[in-house]
């Protein structure tokens, strides 16, 4: 059996940036000879920066990743963003 979930982590702060990450994570369970065996993984995807007066994701490998891609993938870190936006 296999389960897969986008989790967006707690932010932190660092001086006027927010980082946000992003991790996508999986667990998968199978019944074997000998017994039941479970692996749980913890993929980081991206973190998503925020100032007050900007928004920007950055993708694990470096690469600038367009809002609008985060914002389909993972649509409740908006929420996330306007807290930290009207602090």
């Amino acid at each position: 059996m296999e389960n897969q979930k986008l989790v967006i982590e707690k932010p932190v702060t660092v001086t006027s940036w927010t980082i946000i990450p992003l991790v996508e994570v999986s667990s998968y369970s199978w019944q074997g000879k000998g017994g039941v065996y479970f692996y749980y993984a913890r993929k980081p995807l991206a973190i998503v920066l925020v100032s007050k007066s900007e928004k920007k994701a950055i993708s694990t490998g470096g690469n600038d990743v367009p809002m609008e891609k985060i914002l389909l993938i993972a649509p409740e870190i908006m929420q996330v963003i306007d807290s930290i936006i009207t602090s």
